[in-house]
Formats: C-alpha cells, structure tokens, sequence
C-alpha cells in the first residue's frame, strides 16, 4: 500500500511539474487545481456508481450474462460529470454548437447503453433506471441549451443585424436535433425502443416561438390609449404598419440567409405577421370604438392594409411570381 502511494505522489509530482513549465503558467494554477478537482469527482462517482450496482442472485451462466455485459458496457471510460461541467461552461460562454456537441455525445453514450440493455431484457427497469440516474444530469443540460436557444430565436430579427452567425449555429443545432428524432423515430418502428426525451421537436417549438414572438411585436405596439391621446388609434396603425414592414424587409433581406431553404422562413414569417394583423384587427374591432376611430380602423383595413403600397411590398417581397401567387391565395381576408 505505501509503495501505491509513493507512485501516486511520484506521479502527481511529475503530472503537476509539466503544467507548470512556464512562468505565464502559475497564472492559471486556479484553472488548472479545479479540472483536477473536476476529474478527481468524475472518478469518485463512477467507484459510487459500480459500488451501489447490486446483481440479483442468479443461478445460470446464461442468466447472469446480460448483468455482466451491463456492467462492462458501464464502466466504459464516460466520464459524465466532467463532461456535464465542460458543457455547462461552455453554454454560459455562448458556445452553442460546441456545447451541443458535448451533449450530442452524452445522449449517444446513454442512448446507446439503454439500447442494449432493451435489447438483452426489456422488461429490465432496474438496469434502465439505473442509466437514466447516472445521467440525470444530461437533461438539465439539455433544458438549459434549449433556453438559450429559444432566447436567440424571440430576438432573431435583432440578431440577424448584429452577429448572424449565432443564429445560424442556432438553426444548425435545431437541424441536428430534427436528424436525430427521425432517427430515433425510425429505430422505433424497427426495435420499439425510443430513449427518454424523444422526440424533442425543437423546429417545431422554434416556429411556435416565432409566432409568439410575432404577436407580441403587434400588441406591444400600442403606446397609448385615448385618455392620453385623443390619436392613438391612428398612431397605434401607424407604428404597426412601420414596424411590419421593416420586420419583413429584415426578414426577406437577412434572414432568409440564416435559414435552410425548405424551412420557408419568409413565407412562414409572412403569413404569421398576417395571422397577427387579423387577430388585431379583431381585437380593435370588438372594443368601444368612437365614430371617428372606427373610420380610423376601417380606413387602414381597406386602404393602408389592402390596397395601398404597404400591401404592394408585401407583394413585391416574393420575387417569383409563383411565389406571389401562392402567397396571396393563402393570406385570408383580415
């Protein structure tokens, strides 16, 4: 045993004289004492892991087989809380993709453990219980990615102006997570299995989220009411209109880039300002109007909204009279 620990000194002597070759390097002796200190709890929690593992008596070779195979699949080198710290790092700093990566990995190691335990006894909870624990972690992981994900989507039309490249490691991150729930979805039909958390749906949460983020843009518009301005209906039209078109001309101009072509982002994002307008428009409608604010309404329903040149840049956004046509056959009456 002292020969054990005099090696082990020997060696952490050696391992700690070659982070320290430099002067510049002391600096980042902090740095380096809490990766040790992250490596030293990752192994610790893989010796609590094999420790709390219990194999039920068995009788047969054949039966104890699949615990054994369990056990070894387990004690492969997945250090999981290093890793679970190393993403939630990177997610803090902004690193999206490579953040996504981590966890891509992690999923596939716990995936792929799940899998073969299904595979050997399906009607093993215990086994599979025990695999999900050990990778608890991991969702919270994943709930936090997707927060900064969905944060970046509700500023997009922000984002796109200042730093296009998050956006698009955002979009990049969304077609991965689509990849992998076909996948999942398939090995479904073929196995029965599906892991914990399939499928996440993330481009379809991305689009409700643009929705959202488009309904709010419209009611948030309104700045005051009529006790504070006997105009503020008119007022309230009119950043309406200059916010949905500047909203678009941003959108067709920029965004559009950002995105693959089949997700449609601009016709997507045209009829979901459309849907907005009409709901607003209803919402105005059903309030105690005045005489002269109803004229207002009416006014911009029919001239600044149906045939004046906000309708015709709507228009003339679709540069393919294709497009045209079908866009207007699907943007209803407000």
């Amino acid at each position: 045993m002292e020969e054990t620990d005099r090696e082990a000194v020997a060696t952490a002597v050696q391992r700690v004289a070659g982070m320290l070759q430099r002067p510049d390097q002391l600096d980042k002796v902090e740095q380096y004492r809490r990766r040790e200190a992250r490596k030293k709890a990752s192994v610790e929690a893989r010796l609590k892991l094999l420790c709390n593992y219990e194999f039920e008596p068995q009788t047969s070779k054949e039966t104890r087989q699949p615990g054994y195979q369990f056990c070894k699949k387990v004690l492969s080198p997945i250090e999981v809380p290093e890793i679970v710290r190393e993403t939630q790092d990177l997610i803090e700093r902004g690193e999206l993709l490579q953040a996504h990566r981590k966890l891509m990995d992690l999923e596939c190691s716990r995936d792929n453990l799940m899998y073969e335990q299904y595979r050997m006894d399906s009607k093993n909870t215990h086994d599979m219980n025990l695999i999900h624990t050990y990778f608890g972690d991991m969702q919270k992981l994943s709930e936090e990615l997707a927060k900064q994900l969905w944060m970046v989507v509700q500023r997009s039309l922000v984002t796109v102006r200042r730093d296009p490249t998050l956006l698009v490691s955002v979009v990049r991150i969304i077609e991965r997570e689509e990849k992998i729930d076909r996948r999942m979805l398939d090995r479904k039909k073929q196995t029965g299995f599906i892991p914990p958390g399939r499928p996440k749906k993330w481009k379809e949460k991305m689009f409700n989220i643009l929705e959202r983020t488009v309904s709010t843009r419209i009611e948030g518009t309104q700045a005051d009411t009529r006790e504070s301005d006997k105009m503020w209906l008119v007022r309230h039209l009119e950043i309406i209109r200059k916010y949905v078109l500047d909203d678009l001309l941003v959108a067709k101009t920029l965004l559009d880039q950002c995105f693959p072509p089949h997700y449609d982002i601009f016709k997507r994002l045209l009829n979901m300002y459309h849907q907005a307008l009409s709901t607003r428009m209803q919402e105005l409608a059903a309030e105690d109007l005045e005489a002269n604010e109803i004229v207002s309404l009416l006014t911009w329903v029919l001239n600044t909204y149906k045939r004046s040149r906000f309708r015709y840049y709507l228009w003339s956004f679709c540069e393919e009279q294709q497009n045209r046509v079908e866009v207007s056959e699907q943007l209803e009456p407000l």
